[in-house]
């Protein structure tokens, strides 16, 4: 036999191992981060600011949570894979700077320099991350891809020139720091503008990806791109109810608004990236990763609940049966905990049929055996 006509076998990419571990440990380390600024708002109650604040922060911080929870069982179960785990570290990053930023505020760190310093640091990796993340997953963006582009940056030199630019790694950092500068040290308004912009870039890469792609890369990625456009929504949305209103006018109006748009943002945030990992197959979960899904969701559910709990009843337990504060907590803790199983239960079932009726769950997983996931 000639050596011509030898085909060898395609390499194999080399394993994420590093990568994986990575975000492994990052998402430990930023639920334990997220945590801990929960039970200390919750302690500090009115010392920590107005209920209207205190809830807007729990409804952020329960759903940083949950979403580092998610990137961190992608990594775990799914992360060999080179897209998955570029989605996952910007998953677990954007989030981690989030729950990092309130967890220095609990410590008394407010706008100092170490704070400031620590959230400018973070602030960049998650946006670097986001915006590669976009250009990878499902695949690659290429040159080539951008410049064949059925779409209204792929008509123009001066948009073609720039996207291609930012695949650049050393381009895209230096854009990125230049945004968060001005996100840190820049007014209101700019810093409103720079988080739009970098948000606004994620949502067009994914859009290439999603125009360019197959079937199967537009199935991966629609609820990505749904993710990143309704986040830059709500965006636009803030920036110009803040117009409209002006500094320091209509205070209650202001508040109202800034939290039912804050638990809009995070709780459609939260459906957008579910419904890519667990019922478009994104990341290919298996039913392993949905049962944690679950655990993950009913713990943050009840947490939020029982955050809400504290502050409205807990004082009228206390004044009514004439107990301590301590034997207060305890009683609605219990009343929690008994809960868990219950509700654990009905979101299994839940999850399940919503499935089975569009077909996603497999013979394998329906039964009591469970299989490993395929990256």
């Amino acid at each position: 036999m000639s050596l011509e006509a030898v085909t060898l076998p395609p390499a194999a990419p080399p394993p994420n191992h590093l990568q994986r571990w990575i975000i492994l440990i990052l998402g430990v380390f930023g639920v334990a981060c997220g945590i801990f600024a929960l039970i200390s708002m919750w302690r500090a109650g009115a010392h920590r600011g107005p209920l209207p604040e205190q809830l807007e922060d729990t409804i952020f911080l329960v759903n940083s949570i949950a979403m580092m929870c998610i990137a961190w069982l992608i990594a775990l179960r799914a992360g060999r894979n080179v897209a998955n785990a570029a989605m996952a570290l910007a998953i677990m990053a954007i989030y981690l700077n989030g729950a990092l930023g309130e967890a220095l505020q609990a410590l008394g760190h407010v706008n100092d320099g170490l704070a400031r310093t620590i959230n400018a640091f973070t602030f960049f990796a998650a946006a670097t991350l986001f915006v590669r993340a976009s250009q990878r997953f499902p695949v690659a963006i290429t040159d080539g891809r951008i410049d064949t582009s059925a779409t209204v940056w792929g008509r123009f030199k001066v948009t073609r020139t720039t996207l291609r630019a930012l695949l650049r790694p050393m381009l895209l950092c230096l854009t990125i720091g230049a945004l968060t500068m001005s996100d840190e040290f820049g007014p209101a308004a700019l810093s409103a503008v720079a988080r739009l912009l970098i948000i606004l870039l994620g949502v067009v890469y994914f859009y290439l990806n999603y125009k360019a792609g197959d079937a199967d890369e537009r199935r991966k990625v629609l609820w990505f791109l749904a993710w990143a456009t309704f986040t830059a929504v709500t965006a636009v949305v803030v920036i110009a109810i803040r117009a409209a209103l002006g500094p320091g006018a209509f205070p209650r109006l202001r508040t109202v608004l800034g939290v039912a748009i804050s638990a809009l943002e995070n709780v459609g945030q939260l459906v957008c990236f579910t419904a890519a990992v667990f019922y478009a197959g994104a990341i290919s979960p298996s039913l392993v990763i949905r049962k944690t899904m679950v655990f993950g969701l009913t713990t943050a559910l009840l947490l939020f609940v029982f955050a809400t709990v504290e502050v409205f009843v807990h004082h009228e337990i206390v004044h009514l049966l004439e107990v301590t504060d301590t034997f207060a907590s305890s009683l609605v803790g219990g009343v929690f905990g008994l809960a868990f199983h219950p509700v654990k239960h009905y979101f299994e079932h839940l999850l399940a049929a919503f499935l089975g009726r569009h077909g996603k769950v497999s013979p394998a997983e329906s039964g009591s055996h469970i299989s490993p996931a395929t990256p």
